[in-house]
């Protein structure tokens, strides 16, 4: 929960602009200075333009670029606010920019001993970083982002702290340092790792800052949460957890009152012999000195920070802090944060949406049923029980102790643990007699608390503690499926037709109610109306489709079975029928209103995968290669295919003979695999969790398919899982199988791709004349089968006119007598079916039997391989789980831009067989540097980080993985824009040495080329 505020914080204190980089600074000094920032310290190389040792830089740093002795030097930014200044910078910038010299002269070169300057320091914070008055003036980005360039903190402030002289300015430039490279997201820590008990000293340097004599301003003190937050949240790097962890221990516990103490002891009886250590520890620590354990500074950091946040609520500035850890939870409910905020004005302004949003959010997460000692879940009857015991302990207390509420106490517990009601039975209180039981008898605050005297206060801590909570299933069971128009208002884009026209099964849709007024709005009335008055925009309710249909009545887009494929024909007319369910939860809301694996292969069969002997010896650089016969002879001249036994012994084999046809031969892999590649080959046959990262043009695809067809051939009675984030993504690895040697019958694609139409019509005016004269004919076929049908002369179908009539005469005619008698016989069903006038003529109608069985029996018993979306995985789970599908193998592609429940679905769509999971491997293929899972709800984006996909998280969180690195897309020059990101990502050999790489591009006057695109109009 720390990271929701980091994220609040930047979007409140930081413009959007701030986090966008224009061109030039992409192609310069992104590249400059973006080396050795993918988090491996190990990994990094001597650069390529240093002579020293090994540096950070895959180019040269900012500081490094060559500056004329006329080049002018722009003046600093120092009293240009953030908000007006530039939010990105260009390697124009950096060239002219003051600090780049600096930089040059004290810690830019790679080999420079120029003696450390602690006043420099001082007089860059003082010049360039340090915001002057007390206003909500952020520090001037541009700045920092020239700092964090020419490595600032690694060259300069960190090589030469020390933690008991280093000063105020020294400590506050490396936590603005910290926080830029946080909201560059690279990472922030590495630069620490080679001095670990230094920075110990500066975390505690940090924690002790609020302790000295020294007044931050808004900015520094946004700054200085924004970096604890930033360390709460790197919880996974060893080096920062030692230290941070001590803030949340339970130590914490000293700052807590005594009866809060009283009741947290006695709640979790299995702390208490924790706590008597702990007090036995410190007092033998403290002994012969006056200083109490409350006032140790780790134990009352937390503490503090919480009063600051009070402090500046009752000042009306906007600063909300969320924080629930296992120690913490009892702090929070002691000083009532929650109530407090509650009874603020700013919860109930209408600028404090935000604040009221975090105070919600803050509130559920002090109520969260979890126990936060042992971690496991809360059951309902858990939560329902500790209730009950809660106000049976009221009940007791008030019966004794209280008079005027012996009536309250003889209540029903159902009756009275509404917040209205048990705030109506407290009315009969005095407001010393409810801060008597609040304080002193119930004990839930100090009496010491600034707030006990208001009556008000009183009662909202009461009654938030003896409540009964709505418990979160039933709350999200409650919620409706779909947003409506309170949850979601925005504007939408025109639709094209090809976009409806795609509309299929299981897709949501939204209604809208739409009432715009008759007279247009003045401008004055205009600018204070909101989108909603504006557009007249009522209501807005989701849905989900359960068929469409065209003009004709025809079905479109089914896959269940009742339209053949070859029958399938092209939409007609503009005019689209959709047949919806509406949200059942929703509807009743509305009624209401309204009214790791141990079995590892030994033997693997690697097909096609190798393309010589060499390339067998080149992809196992580590290992010697032996070649042997099938009777454990060398062989001295091996040719593929290959077999790969352990201690690496390659033995070479002859396949079966699969005809005497050309058409017969199977068709053979041309790739030749980099070592990296067969590295993630190998991990993918063996079982357990395998993860690639593919930077782009790495192979990621071809590596995939490669691991699907050696692992059909290996273990041919499994069957492996395919999943994407695009049918894009799936049609190109699909298309890609089938050009390998895995027989079409044993490959199944489900649901529905991008459909390109490969027709031959002519769609010119002339074309046009033809298609409407050929569409007549066949209606004019039509009608001449009904005649047929009836008995009737053929020639009605002669002309357009004769039909009409026949249409009157005969059809229609017969249609109103029809259903005249429907009406007659109502309670005879079979009735229609016997006196339906027109059976002789749907007689050819085709019936289909079976279609969705086969087609069932084909994915649970045939295929070997099937394929489908994460989205088509998670809308069919159910029917999956109904037909008892099974699989073996699990292959995620794009899987760095899946949602982390996008991920997780499509490993449970299968029943569980004895109690063991059936899955075998998981292969999981993305980069976690490119695009990540699109969230366009900014509450589930900042706030519950649903923009991390499951991969990058395993990636975060220290999993092992393969890093492919080896490009074969671009050109080296173009490759150097973005390799840095990397760890060792360099150039297949053809790209270098094929002339098509080396020649220039038409009408290209360098290899790449920024073209700056203004704003059209505004937009």
């Amino acid at each position: 929960m720390a990271r929701d505020l980091r994220d609040d914080l930047e979007v409140v204190d930081v413009d959007d602009d701030d986090f966008d980089l224009d061109d030039d600074a992409i192609g310069g000094f992104v590249h400059a200075s973006g080396g050795g920032r993918d988090g491996d310290a190990a990994s990094r190389q001597p650069c390529r333009r240093c002579t020293g040792p090994a540096c950070s830089n895959s180019g040269p740093r900012a500081a490094e670029y060559p500056l004329p002795a006329d080049f002018p030097v722009a003046a600093p930014l120092d009293k240009v606010p953030a908000s007006t200044g530039a939010s990105s910078i260009t390697l124009l910038d950096i060239q002219r920019d003051r600090l780049t010299g600096v930089a040059t002269e004290h810690w830019g070169a790679p080999a420079a001993a120029t003696a450390f300057h602690a006043g420099l320091v001082r007089e860059i914070y003082a010049t360039e970083l340090r915001v002057e008055g007390r206003g909500r003036k952020t520090v001037p980005l541009h700045r920092v982002m020239i700092l964090e360039v020419s490595q600032y903190l690694e060259n300069y402030l960190w090589p030469n702290f020390d933690p008991d002289s280093a000063s105020f300015e020294h400590v506050m430039s490396m936590i603005l340092m910290v926080n830029e490279k946080f909201r560059e997201n690279v990472a922030a820590w590495t630069c620490f790792h080679d001095r670990k008990d230094a920075f110990s000293g500066f975390l505690w340097r940090v924690i002790k800052l609020k302790e000295e004599d020294r007044d931050l301003n808004m900015a520094e003190k946004t700054n200085y949460l924004l970096f604890m937050i930033n360390a709460f949240q790197s919880l996974e790097d060893e080096l920062v957890r030692e230290t941070i962890l001590q803030l949340v221990s339970l130590k914490l516990w000293h700052t807590l009152s005594f009866g809060r103490l009283q009741m947290e002891l006695c709640l979790n009886p299995e702390l208490i012999k924790k706590w008597t250590k702990i007090k036995r520890r410190e007092e033998a620590k403290k002994a012969g000195q006056t200083c109490d354990a409350s006032e140790m500074l780790e134990n009352k950091f937390l503490k503090n920070l919480i009063e600051e946040f009070l402090e500046i609520l009752d000042s009306k500035v906007i600063l909300p802090v969320n924080m629930a850890v296992m120690f913490l939870r009892p702090l929070v409910a002691d000083v009532a944060v929650v109530a407090k905020c509650h009874l603020s004005a700013l919860y109930t302004h209408e600028k404090g949406r935000l604040f009221a949003q975090l105070v919600d959010l803050l509130q559920f997460y002090e109520g969260f049923e979890i126990n936060d000692h042992s971690g496991t879940q809360l059951s309902d009857d858990d939560v329902l029980q500790a209730h009950y015991s809660r106000f049976q302990a009221f009940h007791l207390l008030a019966f004794k102790q209280v008079p005027k509420l012996r009536d309250f106490s003889l209540c029903n517990i159902a009756s009275i643990h509404k917040r209205a009601d048990l705030a109506k039975k407290l009315l009969v209180l005095s407001d010393v007699e409810l801060q008597d039981l609040v304080c002193n008898k119930l004990k839930l605050i100090s009496e010491k608390d600034p707030c006990s005297g208001r009556r008000d206060f009183l009662i909202e801590v009461l009654v938030a503690f003896f409540e009964k909570r709505q418990s979160q299933k039933d709350a999200v069971n409650a919620l409706p499926l779909y947003p409506n128009e309170q949850i979601i208002i925005s504007s939408y884009k025109p639709q094209i037709k090809s976009e409806w026209d795609a509309l299929k099964e299981h897709d949501v849709l939204f209604l809208l109610s739409i009432r715009p007024s008759f007279e247009p709005l003045s401008p004055e009335e205009a600018a204070k109306s909101t989108v909603p008055e504006r557009l007249g925009l009522q209501y807005v309710r989701g849905c989900e489709v359960i068929e469409i249909r065209d003009e004709e009545s025809s079905l479109m887009n089914d896959f269940t079975g009742r339209i053949k494929r070859e029958e399938w024909k092209p939409p007609k007319g503009e005019i689209r029928t959709v047949k919806i369910a509406l949200d059942t939860a929703q509807y009743h809301i509305d009624v209401t209103e309204w009214t790791n694996m141990p079995d590892l292969l030994e033997t693997i069969d690697f097909k096609d995968t190798f393309v010589d002997a060499d390339h067998v010896i080149q992809s196992f650089p580590d290992y010697q290669v032996t070649f042997i016969n099938s009777d454990g002879t060398e062989n001295l001249n091996p040719s593929p295919p290959f077999k790969i036994k352990k201690k690496k012994f390659v033995e070479t084999y002859i396949p079966g003979d699969p005809g005497p046809y050309p058409q017969d031969k199977p068709k053979q892999n041309s790739v030749r695999f980099t070592p990296t590649q067969i590295g993630a080959i190998v991990s993918g046959i063996q079982p357990g969790l395998t993860m690639v990262v593919g930077p782009p043009g790495t192979g990621k695809t071809d590596t995939a398919v490669q691991i699907l067809n050696v692992l059909y051939h290996n273990c041919p009675s499994q069957r492996t899982l395919i999943i994407t984030h695009s049918n894009q993504a799936l049609n190109d690895l699909f298309e890609k199988i089938m050009q390998r040697d895995v027989p079409a019958r044993y490959l199944l694609r489900l649901g529905q791709g991008e459909q390109e139409l490969a027709t031959d019509l002519d769609f010119s005016r002339q074309g046009r004349v033809n298609a409407m004269l050929v569409r007549r004919l066949e209606l004019l076929g039509e009608v001449a089968k009904l005649a047929r049908s009836l008995h009737l002369p053929e020639d009605v179908s002669y002309t357009c006119e004769t039909a009409a009539y026949f249409w009157l005469l005969h059809v229609y005619a017969r249609w109103e007598q029809f259903l005249a008698a429907c009406a007659q016989n109502q309670e005879s069903p079979s009735f229609v079916k016997d006196r339906f006038p027109f059976s002789e003529f749907f007689s050819d109608t085709p019936q289909p039997i079976f279609t969705a069985e086969r087609a069932n029996y084909l994915m649970t018993k045939q295929a070997k391989v099937v394929a489908m979306t994460c989205t088509h995985a998670a809308l069919k789970r159910r029917d999956f789980l109904q037909l008892g599908f099974k699989y073996d193998n699990l292959l995620m592609e794009e899987s760095a831009q899946i949602l982390e429940i996008e991920t997780f679905i499509p490993m449970l769509l299968q029943r569980q067989e004895d109690g063991y999971a059936r899955l075998k491997r998981c292969i999981l293929i993305g980069d976690h540097h490119q695009l990540p899972p699109v969230v366009k709800n900014m509450a589930f984006q900042k706030y519950s980080h649903m923009d991390q996909s499951l991969f990058t998280r395993f990636v975060r969180l220290g999993i092992p993985y393969i890093e492919l690195n080896a490009q074969g897309r671009a050109r080296p020059t173009i490759a150097e824009l973005y390799n840095w990101r990397y760890r060792e990502l360099g150039d297949l050999p053809y790209v270098r040495e094929e002339a098509i790489f080396h020649k220039a591009n038409s009408g290209f006057s360098y290899e790449y080329q920024l073209v700056d695109v203004p704003d059209y109009r505004g937009r």
